[in-house]
This record gives structure tokens, C-alpha cells and sequence, in this order.
């Protein structure tokens, strides 16, 4: 992670490494599991089905649109123990951006991996901000981005 964030991170959490580690991260922050990523997947499919519209100008057009969707249904698991292809896996920004939509927080990159293009952050597309701003670090999904890995990071009480 960045030197200048390393005051601001209680805790870095390290999810399995199986290709779905984006959206194990993202599961483990939202509902205190890895293992519910299937259905995380299927509901970021419905966010992208359902506005379509937006995010065909988010991405540039329907081809970047239609590869990040099929990312979002790799070829069926042979075994628990299997890794998505590299193709399927969760890419920072495109994916950020359903995110923080779907969960109605801003989604934080931390990087110093060129491939990710360093730290980014994503805000959510529709809807209006918190009106609670007491704790920021609530309402801050942050993910941390190794290489070929991502982690989840917890930051500090208002960080």
C-alpha cells in the first residue's frame, strides 16, 4: 500500500487467491463472508443489465460494457478449488464503479501496481451522498491491489 495511507489502515484482510478474490474482498466488506460472491456477481450483472444506458458511456460502448459483463459469469467451477480465468477476474476501475453503485458507498483502490494504474477512487452513479458523515471509514469500501491479488483493508475510525 502507499507509505502516505499506512496511518489510516487498521487492519489488511487477505481472501483466497482463486481468481475471485475482487469479489470475495468486496463480499467480505459487505456481508462478513468471501464465500458469496456467486450472488454478488448476479446482482452486479442486474446493476449493469438494468442501466445499461449510463454505463455504456461510462465504459466508451457496448464492447467494454459486454466484456465486463461476461466477466461477471466465468465458465462453471470444475471444483471449490479452481481459478477463473485471468479474464474473469474483477478489474478496477469498470467493476469499481458497479460497486459502489450497487452498495451505495465509495470504493477505494490502494495500489502501487503499475497494471491497476495506482490508487483510484470510485463513487457510486446514482442516489444522493450520506447525510451522516460522522465516520467516514463506514461508508468507504477500500481494496488493496497486489499483484494479480486483491486484499480488503480496513481503514482507521475516521480516517
Amino acid at each position: 500500500m502507499p507509505k502516505f495511507m499506512h496511518p489510516f489502515i487498521e487492519d489488511i484482510i487477505d481472501v483466497k487467491g482463486d481468481g475471485y478474490c475482487g469479489y470475495g474482498a468486496v463480499c467480505l466488506y459487505n456481508k462478513g463472508t468471501e464465500e458469496d460472491f456467486e450472488l454478488l456477481r448476479l446482482n452486479m450483472k442486474r446493476e449493469l443489465s438494468l442501466h445499461k444506458e449510463l454505463y455504456v458511456k461510462l465504459f466508451g460502448g457496448e464492447d467494454r460494457l459486454t466484456y465486463i459483463t461476461d466477466a461477471l459469469f466465468p465458465p462453471p467451477r470444475k471444483s471449490r478449488h479452481a481459478v477463473a480465468p485471468r479474464d474473469k477476474w474483477f478489474t478496477y476501475p469498470d467493476m469499481g464503479f458497479v460497486v459502489a453503485t450497487l452498495l451505495e458507498r465509495v470504493v477505494v483502490l490502494l495500489s502501487k501496481v503499475d497494471r491497476s494504474g495506482g490508487s483510484n477512487t470510485c463513487f457510486p452513479l446514482r442516489g444522493i451522498p450520506p447525510s451522516d458523515l460522522s465516520d467516514m471509514s463506514t461508508k468507504i469500501l477500500c481494496i488493496g491491489a497486489l499483484p494479480d491479488h486483491f486484499v480488503l483493508v480496513k481503514l482507521k475510525q475516521g480516517c
